[in-house]
């Protein structure tokens, strides 16, 4: 079955990501971020794990960090893996390949759940529910089998799903066992919108009441609450897109959207998002207080990683990376350095 665009276009955002993180370039911040840098390159690592035969992590595509544990989706393997956050060890994998009951194809995005950590497959168009513990617990079908991006659990168990449509809501709220699917309000304006600027990252406050969402292509977060008006908020550095082009006509990262949220998530008080646009080229994690999204100040990764990193997330002090070095995938901890006192 040949690839979707939409997986084509997704792959070739997070190689743009790769290539700038892995190289050693300066970069230069504007004026209004408080920075600490975080030299990854001098600093050595809690943990790593190096799957050379790809046995246990053969290709993995998206990290989760919550409770003291690692979660990861392998997208071929097809699997979801979690580890011990403290040290990196296998706590356990599931993986059945397939499209059948509790079954995955390509397992893409894990993210946490009251009763566990939640998995959504875009290739067979479900939703599972894995306990802490990876026993199957629920699944179900993804609403009109749509294109998931993100997700983001509620105290409730209910679920906001982010989805790629080109026309009608792109985020929906959903729970395991309940039919009804409820359209949560795109806190943005909508005028003339391209489909991909409705695309967000969403992870959930402190309290389960709503969820983060920081855009992925264009500037702008908000609080998604489960009722009432969200109010958007800028990011600390606001670029202009570039011009958005079918799949079709896509030849090189240069046609390519600027991605501005590459990853974006809630620890204790503070959401963070880690940020491209064009002044820190995915070098920098800015962090904002909650819940009214002020600006507080930006971790810089400084110089070398020594791999290609794709994905992370934060938990407390933890930062817990995800990418690969020459071809072999790479999950590696580290703690993040305090904010400089100002």
């Amino acid at each position: 079955m040949a690839e979707p665009a939409g997986c084509r276009l997704r792959r070739a955002m997070m190689a743009v990501a790769l290539l700038c993180l892995s190289s050693g370039s300066a970069t230069t911040l504007p004026a209004q971020r408080r920075h600490t840098d975080f030299a990854v390159s001098k600093q050595q690592p809690l943990w790593t794990r190096l799957d050379a035969e790809g046995t246990t992590i053969g290709s993995p595509n998206w990290v989760l960090v919550r409770g003291g544990r690692v979660f990861l989706t392998d997208f071929d393997g097809p699997a979801v893996v979690a580890l011990d956050a403290r040290t990196g060890a296998t706590l356990w994998r599931y993986s059945k390949a397939g499209e059948g009951p509790g079954e995955f194809r390509h397992p893409a995005i894990v993210f946490w759940h009251p009763r566990g950590a939640a998995v959504i497959d875009n290739h067979t168009r479900r939703i599972y529910l894995l306990s802490l513990d990876g026993r199957l617990l629920a699944e179900q079908g993804v609403p009109r089998g749509l294109n998931i991006g993100n997700a983001c659990s509620l105290a409730d168990g209910s679920m906001v799903l982010s989805a790629t449509v080109m026309a009608g809501p792109s985020l929906l709220q959903v729970a395991f066992g309940r039919e009804r699917v409820e359209t949560v309000r795109l806190p943005f304006d909508t005028t003339g919108m391209h489909p991909y600027h409705a695309a967000m990252e969403l992870a959930p406050t402190p309290d389960g009441t709503g969820c983060l969402g920081a855009r992925k292509l264009t500037a702008g977060m908000a609080l998604l609450p489960t009722a009432g008006p969200a109010v958007p908020h800028a990011f600390v550095e606001s670029p202009a897109q570039r011009p958005f082009k079918a799949p079709s006509e896509i030849r090189d990262t240069a046609d390519l959207p600027i991605p501005f949220a590459l990853r974006a998530g809630v620890t204790g008080s503070t959401a963070f998002v880690w940020f491209g646009g064009t002044q820190c080229r995915n070098r920098c994690i800015d962090f904002y207080s909650l819940p009214d999204l002020r600006y507080l100040h930006t971790i810089r990764i400084e110089g070398r990683t020594g791999f290609g990193m794709h994905n992370l997330d934060i938990d407390g002090d933890l930062v817990v990376m995800l990418g690969s070095r020459d071809d072999v995938p790479l999950v590696a901890a580290y703690r993040l350095p305090r904010p400089r006192a100002r």
